[in-house]
């Protein structure tokens, strides 16, 4: 229900008919390991790139480097297997200084650069697609990292949009964030873990 309450926050929090109305997305819960253990019911082709987009997120990142307020964004089909406008932003939840859980959704964006919107047309190479970030954080500390968001919007057609629908993701990832830490409270850490 978390992953499910995740998708309507970003469908009616997000900018664009692509996610609002396509609901070209998919939102999941990762375990402290990184394995999958929910998914929503949206668009179930991103179930095939998440799983690796979210293990390559955590290994590159490293959880020791993740803290409280971090959240994660990549995109690189490099780096998990998604393609370049499918977005994928991942919040470490935090349980006394512990990661015990990951909040993550996977989005089709309207824009991302390129020859033509949402990377679909003639291209002969990636580079001719749009811009490509591997993992890095997007907010400290639940603060924007505005450079990141300035590199984004200068890259693309419709800035506002863009910028909408990174906030509606990243919206998603706080509420599940919320949802999960009270599990934990109502249920204790063990078995949650379980």
């Amino acid at each position: 229900s978390t992953c499910e309450e995740m998708g309507v926050a970003m469908m009616r929090t997000s900018y664009s008919t692509m996610f609002n109305e396509a609901r070209d997305f998919s939102c999941g819960i990762f375990d402290r390991s990184g394995e999958m253990v929910a998914m929503g019911d949206f668009c179930p082709a991103h179930i095939g790139a998440i799983i690796h987009t979210v293990e390559w997120a955590i290994k590159e990142v490293g959880a020791a480097n993740m803290c409280p307020g971090d959240v994660i964004l990549h995109n690189d089909p490099y780096r998990g297997g998604c393609h370049l406008p499918e977005f994928m932003t991942l919040k470490p939840c935090f349980l006394n200084g512990a990661v015990v859980a990951y909040a993550v959704n996977i989005a089709h964006m309207t824009d991302i650069g390129g020859m033509v919107p949402a990377a679909f047309g003639d291209t002969r190479n990636i580079f001719q697609e749009g811009i490509r970030l591997p993992p890095l954080k997007i907010y400290r500390n639940d603060e924007e990292v505005e450079d990141i968001f300035n590199i984004i919007t200068s890259n693309v057609r419709t800035p506002e949009v863009s910028r909408g629908d990174l906030k509606a993701m990243i919206g998603s990832a706080y509420l599940a964030e919320r949802r999960i830490l009270g599990l934990i409270e109502r249920h204790g850490p063990e078995r949650f873990n379980e």
